[in-house]
């Protein structure tokens, strides 16, 4: 079973619909389409998630005509390697069941295809890789490290009421925290089978270091647990994964950090965009990953 698009030249793709999860109508609110932009990567609010768009047209190589308005968009929410994102296409044809033919070895690099169809006029669809697809556009890449893209603009110094950029998240007890972003490396979800013990502390092995993950805050888990949410924090040429349980948002308001301590690992509360929040302490994060460090080692 497979759903049949349409892009912009006319020619029709299938996508498996193993990896479809629903279809939304974006229409213009006042001429324009409610479509947010972070460091110039296009998202849709998604019942107060951000879900990364991906243009099909752009992917393909096809330009619009110069001037062509928009009144809608059509966006087909995708699951790729645990992620979603949103594949905006020009019209939704229909639902069928395919026979997938394999492309021949000349095409075999082509991460973009997972195969061909023939379809009952007779013509042939091209069959869309939605995981190779995905890397293609960078999906991964934007919901992991959209953080380190737009940390460059975060202030110098939060506590002054200077708009600066925050990672929000939940984790435990705590409603709402942030991090701010010039420290955020990426966003990474480790799977059980990458976590290893050391001294009762679980470490991962990140590229040609062992990284910690410090779960301060985040509700108790068990290792049949699917897969650990982290922020992977930088400091001084250290790496720790925070272990949390969702991440809220990013966003870039004026605050002024108010020092009242409400726990450990908290610089103190501000209010950001009418909400409490509780700012992370990184230095402390990266001492506690540090102390963890030492006690491998040892």
């Amino acid at each position: 079973p497979a759903l049949v698009v349409t892009s912009a030249d006319g020619a029709r793709y299938a996508i498996p619909q193993v990896n479809l999860l629903e279809l939304v109508r974006l229409e213009s609110e006042g001429g324009t389409l409610p479509i947010e932009y972070i460091q110039d990567a296009p998202f849709y609010r998604l019942r107060g998630n951000l879900l990364p768009l991906v243009y099909l047209h752009r992917q393909l190589g096809l330009a619009r005509p110069e001037g062509e308005a928009l009144d809608a968009a059509n966006v087909v929410v995708l699951r790729a390697d645990g992620r979603q994102f949103g594949l905006v296409v020009d019209r939704i044809t229909d639902s069928e069941e395919i026979v997938v033919k394999p492309l021949g070895r000349h095409f075999k690099q082509v991460s973009m295809y997972a195969g061909a169809t023939i379809m009952g006029d007779g013509s042939v669809a091209l069959i869309l890789d939605v995981i190779g697809l995905a890397q293609r556009a960078g999906v991964v890449s934007q919901v992991r490290g959209r953080a380190s893209r737009v940390a460059e603009s975060a202030a110098a110094s939060a506590g002054k009421g200077d708009r600066s950029s925050l990672l929000l998240f939940s984790a435990g007890t705590h409603a709402l925290m942030g991090i701010p972003l010039s420290c955020v490396t990426r966003l990474e979800e480790f799977a059980p089978h990458r976590i290893e013990y050391s001294g009762g502390q679980e470490i991962v092995q990140y590229g040609d270091e062992i990284m910690p993950l410090v779960s301060m805050w985040a509700t108790e888990r068990t290792d049949a647990d699917a897969s650990r949410k982290t922020i992977v924090l930088g400091l001084d040429g250290c790496h720790a994964a925070l272990v949390v349980d969702r991440i809220v948002d990013i966003v870039e308001d004026g605050y002024t950090l108010k020092p009242i301590s409400s726990g450990a690992y908290i610089l103190g509360s501000a209010v950001v965009q009418e909400r409490v929040t509780e700012i992370v302490d990184v230095d402390a994060v990266v001492a506690e990953a540090r102390r963890i460090l030492a006690g491998a080692a040892a």
